[in-house]
Order: structure tokens, then C-alpha cells, then sequence
């Protein structure tokens, strides 16, 4: 942190943040074995696609390779699995995010393990029954935003037909029917139901009411990787990808 004065005699002040985590793997590079007999391919012309850049830091196709120091790949995993910006991915979320940042033999491995062992994602995280009937394909959006799927998490009566009716009459809304219809758009129950257990997990591992950790799982789900369109959310609407604490 930086500090000023102005002309004026206000004072000025500025912060800059900077990621220690990402120190700490570059500093530990040179505790491993394995990674200082790669140093030396590489010195020698032997090893292909990995680089050392001018402080004799080690990546591997422009990815930080990650030693096995110290329990650092643990501390990697738990970081971008139960932090408060990222919550609680599963294997096929996690693992392409991860990749796109870091480097190291077995990570895929690694990650299914401390997914597998996490208690959170074993009490939130249920097998969903599929709902009976056929689910409605979604019609295919010329334009972001055309299509908007919601739910009413807390209100008891959205069940009630006059309800739904009511509402989107009131906003102009032409809808679809609600959930476990043969009728339902499938991928929206899909993304509620991921919504919901992210909620459950942030209850269980910060405390607190679940209401208040919407913004957070909106952040989480809009820059975790989809396979069907293989890439982020929030990358396919702005054309380019959001910063989590693990960059």
C-alpha cells in the first residue's frame, strides 16, 4: 500500500495486490527432485515444450508446473475447490480450469481423490432422480438473453397453478411449465438444481442464511468450465474469462 499527499494536502492512497500463492509454488519449484532433473533436460536441449524463464522458473506449455512439496498440491486442490469464489466444482469443472493455470504429473488423479473424499460434496451433492416423461429440447437462442429460465426457491405456492399464471401475466412473460412436467426445459432444472447444492455447500462450510451467498455462487458458476460449449459462461458472453484468486 502507497501513500501521498496532494496539492490540495488530501491524502492519496493506492493498493496493489499480488498473488502470494503463485510465489510460493515458484519458490518451492527448486525443492523437488523431479523438477530440478527437468531444469537440467532443459539446459541440455532434451526436454520439449517446457521452459525456464529468467528467474529459473519452470512451466510446462505456458502453465507454472506445481512441485510435490510440502503438500502444495493439496493446498492448490482446496483452494480452488472450497474457497468462497469457487464452490465446490465437480471433477469435470475443476480439472479444466485448473490445467489452463498449472502443470503437474497426475493432477487429473489428484483432483477426482480430494474431490472424492470432500464430506461437503457427499452431504450436497445427491444422485437427482430423472423426473418422469420426456423433457423439453431447448429451442436453439439467436441472441443472448432471448431465452431466461427461473425458480421460486422459497415461495411455497409457486406450485399453485393461478399463481405461475399470475406472475408471468403481471410481467409479460411467456412461460413454460414448472418442474418435473414432461413439458420442463431440462437444462434449466439442471442448472438449478448445481445452483442449489452450491448453496447447500456454502451454508455448510461458511454459516450463515443461504440468501446471502447468491452473488457468490453467480461468480463460481459463470467462471467454472462447461463442456457443452468448452468454456466459461461468463467467456461465451463477454469473450473473455473472469480472474478467480487461483490466477
Amino acid at each position: 500500500m502507497h501513500l501521498g499527499i496532494s496539492e490540495r494536502g488530501r491524502v492519496l492512497a493506492s493498493i496493489e495486490v499480488r498473488a502470494t500463492f503463485i510465489k510460493e509454488i515458484k519458490a518451492k519449484q527448486f525443492v523437488d527432485e523431479n523438477l530440478n532433473e527437468l531444469r537440467k533436460k532443459i539446459v541440455s536441449g532434451k526436454a520439449q515444450d517446457m521452459v525456464l524463464d529468467v528467474e529459473g522458473v519452470l512451466s510446462f506449455k505456458e502453465r507454472i508446473c506445481v512441485p510435490r512439496v510440502d503438500d502444495l498440491i493439496q493446498k492448490l486442490l482446496t483452494e480452488s475447490h472450497g474457497s468462497r469464489c469457487i464452490i465446490h466444482p465437480g471433477v469435470t469443472k475443476m480439472y479444466p480450469d485448473l490445467k489452463k493455470l498449472y502443470w503437474c504429473p497426475g493432477m487429473k488423479k489428484d483432483i477426482a481423490e480430494f474431490v472424492a473424499k470432500c464430506q461437503n460434496c457427499q452431504q450436497v451433492k445427491y444422485e437427482h432422480q430423472r423426473p418422469a416423461g420426456f423433457l423439453q429440447r431447448m429451442p436453439i437462442s439467436k441472441w443472448k438473453w432471448e431465452s431466461i429460465a427461473m425458480d421460486f426457491v422459497t415461495v411455497v405456492c409457486s406450485s399453485d397453478p393461478s399463481f405461475g399464471r399470475n406472475f408471468m401475466m403481471s410481467w409479460a412473460i411467456n412461460s413454460h411449465l414448472a418442474a418435473f412436467y414432461p413439458q420442463t426445459d431440462g437444462q434449466s432444472e439442471g442448472t438449478i438444481q448445481m445452483l442449489e447444492d452450491m448453496l447447500r455447500a456454502c451454508v455448510i462450510d461458511f454459516g450463515g442464511n443461504w440468501d446471502k451467498f447468491l452473488p457468490l455462487c453467480e461468480f463460481s458458476y459463470d467462471n467454472s468450465y462447461h463442456s457443452s460449449i468448452d468454456m466459461t459462461p461468463f467467456e461465451a458472453l463477454y469473450g473473455r474469462g473472469r480472474r478467480s484468486p487461483i490466477e
